[in-house]
């Protein structure tokens, strides 16, 4: 595949990819999202990767996609990502492109894996549910403590605070808290010593109201107020402010607020013990958890619609009964951005069709595949003749005309059942399962009548010629030795053609 059309492909794709080499691990191409992250073109992997083992794991992925987590370094910032890494060949050279799932700070939860932990918190119903919330979701961010205020009568009155280090507790909010908030977030951040400060209002379902807080080592900048924001949506969800007997109805509520969908199963006996309408929407009670001697790992489901989500279940306990929390991400745009990208590395750009590796690698599995029960098979290899003459007297341009029109008629002849890939230039491969040899030139002649018929530059037509090898399943025999065969019989039709 030519490589400026990879790269275009690349740049127009929603998520950070690097396009590097093989053999030397040089970067060649970021797209503009990896060059947002401060990927450059100019290094090679290893210097980005804290663990230079990495490199080699990344640059010996194979054709099918790879997944590695890894610690990187980039102007002395340390991140953690995720990754999905598989060779692609551009004009004759191999590549290795690196898609970027997630990049995070070390020992960050990613956003979905923080959601689904914070509500097994809540699910579990233990008695220390909103102090493991502050800690889960402080850690997430980075901050060494996270408090949580409630309006009680006149004045906001702390309900639990998570703190990583001895430090000072302010159990209340001043009177004049609602008239001069920043004001009173910034005296209580002096005085627990906080370089940054983040907080977040919310109002649960029957009206108290209710402040997050959360506490730095250093300054922080806007880019966390929407995840401080969303944690307070979270909690107001998980802690409703319902009477004691009504709070299981209120907690589904809260959670049925939610945009991601959740399920909870009973591991046993895989019966649904909850799910939210979102989830209910996607699946309606269906797709529980698969289990095997691994354990339960993701499940992936492709909806009326097209839609792909993947289902990530977590194991839980509740007293004697184990849970299974599912929580389902909608990975359409990742999974087609991928589909399309792989089916492009396997088109030849100007005909449409297999390019030399794909159709290589397919007359390999059908060989292999009908070798076990002898059944017919016959290559074909087919070369337009004159390309360099109509290149030379029309040009290229026309020359390319040429190939699509013989491709084309190839393509038609063969049928669905064969298969037809462009090795290169004017050269075809004909992959034409149970068909024996006579049958195959017989098809050759239909081909040769139908590309005769097209015309370039208005002045003469094509002709082609043709050479076949029928499989004989012998000791010596392999996929590439019958291609070479094909090809020395085509020599032979070329050969035998009156001189123009």
């Amino acid at each position: 595949m030519d490589r400026d059309r990879i790269t275009g492909i690349i740049d127009f794709l929603p998520v950070p990819i690097i396009l590097a080499e093989t053999d030397t691990g040089q970067i060649v191409h970021t797209n503009p999202k990896a060059s947002e992250m401060g990927f450059q073109n100019t290094k090679v992997i290893s210097e980005f990767l804290v663990d230079q083992s990495m490199s080699q794991k990344w640059l010996d992925a194979g054709n099918e996609p790879a997944n590695y987590q890894a610690d990187i370094s980039i102007d002395g910032c340390l991140w953690t990502i995720d990754t999905a890494i598989r060779r692609i060949d551009a004009d004759g050279q191999d590549f290795q492109m690196i898609v970027i799932n997630t990049m995070r700070k070390p020992g960050d939860y990613d956003d979905n894996a923080t959601v689904a932990a914070l509500c097994e918190i809540y699910a579990r119903d233990g008695k220390n549910a909103l102090h493991s919330f502050l800690q889960t979701s402080a850690v997430d961010i980075g901050a060494f403590s996270a408090a949580v205020y409630e309006k009680r009568k006149e004045r906001y009155v702390i309900r639990d605070e998570w703190r990583s280090r001895r430090s000072v507790t302010i159990s209340i909010l001043s009177a004049d808290y609602e008239v001069h908030p920043e004001q009173e977030m910034a005296r209580i951040g002096q005085i627990k010593r906080a370089a940054g400060l983040g907080y977040a209002h919310f109002i649960k379902l029957y009206g108290t109201q209710g402040v997050l807080v959360y506490f730095f080592d250093d300054p922080v900048g806007p880019e966390y107020q929407p995840r401080i924001e969303k944690f307070a949506r979270l909690l107001r969800a998980l802690s409703p402010d319902a009477p004691r007997h009504g709070s299981i109805a209120i907690l589904k509520q809260g959670l049925d607020s939610l945009r991601q969908g959740i399920a909870i199963w009973d591991r046993s006996t895989k019966k649904l013990l909850y799910e939210n309408k979102v989830y209910n929407a996607l699946f309606g009670g269906s797709i529980p958890f698969e289990e095997d001697y691994r354990g339960i790992g993701p499940t992936d489901h492709t909806d009326a619609a097209g839609r792909h989500f993947r289902l990530n279940h977590t194991v839980t306990r509740l007293g004697t009964r184990r849970l299974v929390t599912t929580h389902a991400s909608d990975v359409t745009r990742y999974l087609l951005a991928e589909q399309k990208l792989a089916m492009t590395a396997k088109t030849d750009a100007l005909t449409g069709l297999y390019n030399r590796r794909a159709g290589l690698e397919m007359l390999k599995d059908i060989y292999i595949k009908y070798r076990k029960t002898k059944r017919l098979l016959t290559v074909g290899f087919a070369d337009i003749d004159g390309l360099k003459l109509i290149n030379d007297t029309f040009g290229h341009g026309t020359g390319d005309a040429m190939i699509r029109s013989a491709a084309d008629v190839l393509k038609r002849h063969v049928g669905k059942e064969g298969t037809v890939c462009r090795l290169g230039g004017d050269e075809f491969i004909l992959i034409l399962p149970d068909i024996s040899v006579t049958e195959a030139m017989q098809k050759a002649e239909q081909i040769k009548n139908g590309v005769s018929r097209c015309f370039v530059g208005g002045t003469r037509g094509i002709s082609i010629s043709f050479g076949f090898k029928q499989a004989e399943y012998t000791k010596e025999e392999t996929a590439e030795s019958l291609v070479s065969v094909a090809d020395s019989d085509m020599y032979r039709d070329k050969r035998d053609k009156p001189a123009d």
